[in-house]
């Protein structure tokens, strides 16, 4: 007896269609009975609202079917004979299959092996092999399977390297027998060798368009049992075969009816975004939230169209949930790992800067401000690892409270080799003991999502325990923890439910749902349809061969999906982006273009034109219900109704944030703060008002700052020595060499990170050439007076109020012949700049450094005939050269009128100034200030 094809037109949603069906057949006395089912769909999301609609259906009088997804169906159709292995130890016995062989078996697989003790990259070959075997074993085939059938083409090169996959492949099987273990996919193809496939169950099928042929031969052993629910009109019946399934040639040039109002263009993620908030607008109120779904044909629009609808007051829940690799639990696990195997600085703090291990820490009474600490610590030092101290003990020494308590919860987890199951107990221990001081709720969104991906790691972590002894592998904790990682990382962390939100759902769960309104983005090239190009081993043209899921029958399901979709819903609107994240160019689906000649040239005038009108509003406003205007709107709609009919809401434009007319500057200005004022009043705000900082402890070489630093403090040592008013440049030389290691041991350590070490190399190059530069100027009478001189001063304004203004001078010299001064400020950047190229822009005074420091040295003596310059020690020596500046007195009675002028702002708090221009001036303020963003509100 043949499977029962029953057809459901798809003028309707076919989940109500089905259970009305089962329903009308099956209830009695008001009573539903479907406990003899199994009823079987492709996702599980179909699944749980096929139960929702058979609860309102039936009133909740109903004893429910077995639901089941495709991928649960084959185990209920037969009995294995033995316990199935789990996915490690399969991926264990690959490996084990693949060292057991002859290296010229292995070599034709895999040209150059790992080394014998790297176990990851055996483990990840392993997989490779494991999910190529699950993919053919779907297909009812084997490795030799493929021998057998491309041996006789001419155009197939690969028969070597299957052979010897096919030896392999008996040798992994012989390793599970050994083990008396089955693998799962060689034992439904052994069920239907021996035609063992049974059930007294009636098997119910819905929407399985496109089964595997293992599956279809499981079913063709129990047809009498099976029923099957197309949704499509019977007069399509000989479009799909025996099975349900699709006859793909007669899919993949079937007309697609998609009126313009349906079709909508956007640029960017975030218009996608937007433009589904504008059709949601469009709706009016007229719809409940569970009337309308939005379907993201590509997954990586799900964030972005998250934060654009919540912004809008819009919410949503993601159907897949959250895979356990994105979870906060996984980032503790994922940097644990990091850092056991590193043991370096900037993986250190990758993992105390985790919420979770920063609340331990405090917990464990560490300083409130150590982050902040270690940031700095890392930031000035930039040590390779921590446990050898730089720097003053007292700025270390939360730092080092923080490292003592990480390293001495660590201890069980150090240690050589184990095998692997011998890593759970002390590495679950780890994890008890960071969250021993914390209670979760598990009615908390948060609480019962982290709950559960720790119930994920737990039983990932417990199934170590359970490899068989031969072929667990003896590894240190970090890869143990990695292998029980591994296991999980897909796995998917189910959203919490919420009546309020709008479903999210993937392409392929579309058909099935039965939202009368639905959205959908990334309506693209590569999402709808998929394809599969370039494989390893089972390239397209082979899978066609092989009659395997192949690009035809991938487009032949996305024809009949988007099909189906058109025809049972009230209102249907493909959004389909131009760009993705990154900016690369996006195609749209070519099913937009499944249509006349004619059309075809209009749509893809209209997609690749250089303007387009990105939303026909006229037309999407004719699809909404206009009767149902008066109704009441639904709350989660509330904040869209503000949006204009004629045009898209705009994204909300974010503002900079003003300046707190209260705060003030307190404290003395900073020679360096004139200049930043000057560039820009806002940011001088936010660095000497607020005292923002930025610090990054994810450094490996030193900036630009930093290596001026460090050349700044050699030559400090150097004008305080009894060298530095030597003539002798060998001598001079030497010091300055000794003075460079001195000072970066101090700071950055004996074994600094190699970049840092290049960096030292290229600041004893540039000391080479100051000394012989020195010796020079000694030579010509110059001598230094005072190095890194602190200054300071206070001025009085015209209106009586005074300022205090502070500074450090790098170096004031004085001729011992005419007793002219030199006030002079190390330059260390590559470009070569006039003080005056630096003070002046326009006509206009932009720093006032210089005439500053002249001002700020007059109480040390300093005046009369007095020179102000730059010492410039770029990379290359040959530009080694003091460069004086050329003011002349009323130039620097300039400069002071602007000093004053500048510090008479500053008290009055006028740090909202608008630009005229972008400021290249302190640009780790950009994000605040919008730089780069191309719609930013104001320029500060």
């Amino acid at each position: 007896m043949p499977i029962s094809l029953r057809f459901i037109d798809w003028q309707q949603p076919a989940l109500q269609a089905v259970v009305s069906d089962l329903v009308s057949k099956s209830q009695m006395m008001g009573f539903c009975d479907l406990s003899h089912m199994t009823v079987v769909f492709p996702g599980h999301r179909a699944g749980r609202r096929f139960m929702e609609l058979l609860a309102g259906r039936t009133q909740n009088r109903n004893i429910p079917p077995n639901v089941i997804t495709v991928g649960d169906l084959p185990e209920q159709l037969y009995h294995p004979q033995k316990p199935f292995a789990d996915e490690l130890t399969q991926r264990l016995a690959w490996k084990q299959a693949l060292r057991n062989l002859p290296i010229d078996v292995v070599s034709r697989v895999i040209p150059y092996p790992p080394e014998e003790r790297s176990v990851d990259a055996w483990l990840h070959i392993g997989e490779m092999l494991a999910s190529l075997h699950r993919e053919l074993a779907a297909d009812r085939l084997r490795f030799s399977d493929v021998v057998n059938r491309m041996t006789s083409q001419p155009t197939f090169t690969e028969v070597e390297r299957w052979k010897a996959l096919s030896e392999i492949q008996e040798e992994y099987l012989r390793i599970l027998d050994g083990l008396n273990l089955w693998d799962q996919q060689t034992a439904r193809l052994v069920a239907i060798e021996r035609q063992e496939c049974r059930t007294s169950r009636q098997i119910v099928l819905v929407g399985t368009v496109d089964l595997n042929q293992t599956l279809r031969a499981m079913l063709d052993q129990v047809a009498e049992q099976v029923t099957v629910y197309v949704h499509a009109p019977r007069s399509l019946q000989r479009s799909f075969d025996k099975h349900g399934c699709l006859e793909p040639r007669k899919w993949i040039d079937f007309p697609i009816e998609l009126q313009p109002e349906q079709m909508i263009l956007a640029d960017k993620p975030v218009d996608q975004a937007q433009s589904i908030v504008h059709q949601l607008s469009l709706l009016r109120g007229s719809r409940r939230v569970d009337e309308i779904t939005i379907g993201l044909a590509d997954d990586a629009l799900v964030t972005t169209t998250q934060r654009v609808l919540s912004q809008n007051g819009v919410g949503t829940r993601w159907y897949a949930g959250q895979a356990f690799g994105q979870t906060p639990a996984a980032f503790l696990l994922s940097n644990l790992v990091a850092y056991l195997e590193s043991r370096q600085a900037h993986q250190f703090a990758a993992l105390v800067r985790h919420p979770d291990v920063s609340a331990w820490l405090v917990h464990l009474g560490a300083d409130p401000q150590w982050l902040i600490a270690l940031d700095k610590y890392i930031s000035e030092h930039l040590p390779t690892s921590l446990g050898h101290w730089l720097g003053l003990e007292e700025r270390s020494a939360p730092v080092r409270k923080v490292h003592e308590l990480v390293e001495a919860s660590l201890t069980p987890l150090l240690g050589p080799a184990r095998v692997a199951g011998e890593w759970a107990e002390p590495l679950v221990a780890w994890l008890i003991n960071l969250y021993a001081h914390r209670e979760f709720d598990p009615d908390a969104p948060a609480d019962a999502a982290a709950l559960a991906a720790f119930e994920k790691f737990y039983r990932a972590i417990d199934s170590l325990n359970k490899l068989p002894e031969s072929l667990a592998p003896a590894v240190n904790a970090a890869q143990s923890l990695r292998l029980a990682l591994e296991q999980v990382e897909q796995q998917m962390i189910p959203p919490p439910p919420n009546a309020e939100a709008i479903e999210l759902l993937g392409w392929l769960e579309l058909p099935l749902d039965d939202a009368q309104d639905l959205i959908v983005a990334g309506f693209n090239e590569g999402s709808v349809p998929s394809s599969l190009n370039s494989d390893l081993f089972l390239p397209n043209s082979l899978r066609s061969e092989l009659k395997m899921t192949d690009n035809a029958r991938r487009l032949a399901r996305d024809v009949y999906a988007l099909s189906a979709i058109l025809h049972s819903r009230r209102r249907v609107t493909l959004i389909a982006g131009r760009v993705d994240s990154r900016g690369d160019a996006l195609r749209p689906s070519r099913l937009w273009f499944a249509t006349d000649p004619e059309t075809v040239a209009q749509r893809v005038l209209k997609f690749f034109s250089e303007t387009f009108d990105e939303s026909p509003t006229e037309a999407a406003s004719r699809q909404s219900d206009s009767e149902n205007d008066d109704e009441e709107i639904p709350s989660w709609m509330s904040t869209l109704e503000s949006a204009n009919d004629d045009e898209p809401p705009r994204p909300t434009r974010l503002v900079v944030p003003r300046p707190d007319p209260e705060r003030s500057f307190e404290g003395m200005i900073p020679v360096t703060g004139f200049s930043a004022y000057l560039a820009s009043p806002y940011r001088f705000y936010l660095r000497h008002v607020l005292k923002l900082r930025t610090l990054d402890d994810d450094v490996e070489e030193l900036d630009a700052r930093d290596f001026g630093n460090l050349l700044h403090a050699v030559l400090k040592g150097f004008g305080r020595s009894e060298w530095k008013n030597s003539k002798d440049e060998a001598g001079i030389a030497r010091f300055l060499d000794q003075q460079l290691e001195v000072c970066a041991d101090l700071q950055y350590g004996g074994d600094p990170l190699f970049p840092v070490q290049i960096q030292i190399e290229q600041a004893r190059d540039r000391l080479k050439a100051f000394a012989q530069w020195q010796a020079r100027r000694a030579l010509a009478g110059w001598e230094i007076i005072f190095t890194e001189k602190a200054v300071e001063t206070t001025l009085t304004l015209s209106d009586g109020r005074t300022v205090q203004i502070h500074g450090q001078i790098d170096r004031i010299d004085r001729h011992r012949d005419d007793h002219t001064w030199a006030i002079l400020d190390y330059k260390t950047g590559e470009q070569r700049k006039s003080p005056r190229e630096v003070h002046f822009s326009k006509g206009q005074w932009v720093d006032l450094q210089l005439p500053l420091y002249r001002i700020l040295a007059e109480p040390h003596g300093v005046t009369g005939d007095v020179q102000l310059g730059y010492i410039s020690i770029p990379r290359d020596n040959d530009r080694m050269e003091c460069l004086l500046a050329e003011w002349s007195p009323d130039d620097l009675h300039e400069a002071e009128a602007v000093v004053r002028q500048t510090a008479a702002h500053i008290l009055d708090r006028r740090f909202w100034v608008e630009l005229d221009r972008p400021t290249p001036s302190q640009p780790e303020f950009g994000p605040i200030c919008q730089d780069g963003v191309l719609d930013r509100e104001v320029i500060v």
